[in-house]
């Protein structure tokens, strides 16, 4: 599963023109912006609907604007404190982003979890990379889908996918390339060699 990241407070607007071409490799998309106000989570969601309508679209901790959009699930950040099923109005899948094993313990009610970050990246300036071995432990222990974030691009994943993750969800290693749309059939033929898994949530 290859999952594009689109993270507005790093992402150029300009890129938005190659994303129908991107999204012909995508099995989602999905959109963080943790400082945008309501009206600017709609007017992204809708943009990059009318883009790619076909892409399940996924929210980055904003509830109320996955609901407005009809979003396909939430993805709820790792800063967050957790949420309990049946306290919100939100009735549509939810992926937990995890750094550790302590982290996806406490968040077990989840539909699947994004772990990282794998490798060096952007986002995370001076920052070492997650342990694998938690990332191990982890498989171990559930059989739900976890996927892998943080620096894979092209190149890095083809070490990716002996991890025994689901999937890989890409920011920069798709939109910070020349070619944006060669780099995402890229990440995807990768996956699409290797297994073809389909997730549903």
């Amino acid at each position: 599963m290859l999952c594009g990241l689109i993270d507005v407070g790093r992402f150029d607007p300009a890129h938005l023109r190659h994303l129908p071409a991107v999204g012909e490799s995508l099995d989602a998309l999905w959109l963080r912006g943790p400082m945008l106000t309501y009206d600017e989570w709609l007017t992204w969601g809708t943009t990059i609907r009318e883009l790619v309508p076909s892409v399940p679209l996924w929210i980055g901790g904003h509830i109320r604007a996955a609901q407005a959009l009809q979003a396909s699930g939430l993805q709820w950040p790792a800063r967050y404190a957790w949420i309990k099923r049946g306290t919100t109005k939100w009735r549509g899948p939810v992926v937990a982003s995890i750094h550790s094993l302590s982290e996806f313990e406490e968040r077990q009610e989840a539909d699947g979890f994004v772990w990282g970050h794998a490798f060096a990246s952007r986002s995370k300036p001076g920052l070492m990379p997650r342990s694998r071995a938690s990332l191990e432990e982890i498989l171990k222990r559930t059989a739900k889908p976890v996927l892998a974030i943080g620096g894979i691009n092209a190149h890095t994943v083809c070490d990716v996918v002996s991890w025994g993750v689901a999937g890989v969800v890409v920011g920069d290693g798709i939109w910070q390339q020349s070619q944006p749309e060669h780099a995402a059939a890229a990440i995807k033929q990768v996956w699409t060699q290797r297994k073809g898994d389909i997730i549903r949530w």
